[in-house]
């Protein structure tokens, strides 16, 4: 299982994901809407296309983050 298979896995079973570094992960046209993402720090992500409706981002940071079509 990769990584993004991973956080999406645990993601879909409802788990907080809150405070989290996120690293290097291809999330492009994925569904992450009302994923709990507060706090966490994205550096190297790919959420092309990817879909964040509904998704806690309150106070995330990021870095080299790839935002283009996402459904913010």
């Amino acid at each position: 299982m990769t990584g993004a298979e991973e956080l999406l896995r645990r993601l879909r079973a409802g788990e907080a994901l809150e405070d989290t570094t996120i690293l290097a992960l291809d999330l492009s046209d994925r569904d992450l809407s009302g994923a709990k993402l507060a706090g966490s720090a994205f550096h190297k992500v790919n959420l092309t296309g990817a879909d964040l409706s509904g998704a806690d981002l309150r106070g995330i940071r990021t870095m080299e983050v790839v935002f283009d079509g996402a459904n913010l």
